[in-house]
């Protein structure tokens, strides 16, 4: 019951959910950058090219201690599902701590 809610969430809304709960993210921006995509050779034969590219702004107290890698490995981990099911990327432009937010 719970899988079939899920699928029928939007690509977009399932990435939101998915992030809030496994990172406990205090601020999640997610961008759709699938229109500037669809043009490319990968993409032509997809059936539905809406959410395929996202943009990612991130802050989640998981990444304490963790460097710039391993906190971008820790959201693609976590999307795992997703990134088998159809995201073809994900560009993550941000991802901070709490903390690191509160020092700029």
């Amino acid at each position: 019951m719970i899988k079939r809610f899920l699928h029928s969430m939007s690509r977009h809304d399932r990435i939101l959910s998915t992030l809030s709960k496994k990172l406990e993210a205090n601020k999640i921006e997610l961008y759709n950058d699938s229109d500037k995509h669809a043009h490319h050779a990968a993409m032509k034969s997809l059936e539905d090219k809406n959410e395929t590219h996202f943009r990612l702004n991130i802050i989640s107290p998981k990444f304490s201690g963790l460097t710039r890698v391993a906190r971008h490995r820790l959201v693609y981990s976590s999307l795992k599902d997703e990134f088998e099911n159809g995201l073809h990327a994900l560009q993550i432009t941000s991802a901070k701590t709490p903390q690191e937010i509160e020092k700029q």
